[in-house]
């Protein structure tokens, strides 16, 4: 049995998300900028240059909103404890670290102004 203490978390990558509500606008703009698509589901768009990563959540219907962070983290499940510990519960939305179809794990909070915070773990694919 090891007496070796777990890992504790810590924050690895900062990547804004924003609510848009004209893709066709937002695309030839950051396309303009220099920045391309790497994911797009309709809903959730990723655009990358030079390790810079941008992540727009597309609604036509709603206008732009409060910010919303991104934030990768190493041992979000570490994380996710602390805030249990630390954080009013209704701040704490989503419930448990889950896995999205982008390749991370995810929990967000709110903070007291109504932004959105999401904490992301990259998942480690297992190689066989």
């Amino acid at each position: 049995m090891s007496n070796q203490t777990p890992e504790q978390a810590s924050f690895l990558r900062l990547v804004p998300r924003f609510h848009i509500n004209n893709l066709d606008l937002a695309l030839t703009f950051y396309g303009k900028l220099g920045f391309s698509t790497t994911y797009n589901d309709d809903s959730l768009i990723i655009l990358s240059r030079d390790g810079v990563d941008l992540h727009m959540h597309y609604s036509p219907d709603d206008p732009p909103s409060c910010p919303v962070w991104w934030i990768e983290v190493k041992n979000i499940e570490d994380l996710y404890q602390k805030c249990l510990q630390h954080l009013d519960p209704k701040n704490i939305g989503g419930g448990k670290p889950k896995e999205k179809p982008w390749g991370f794990k995810e929990f967000f909070i709110r903070d007291p102004f109504g932004g959105l915070i999401l904490f992301a773990e990259k998942i480690i694919e297992d190689s066989v």
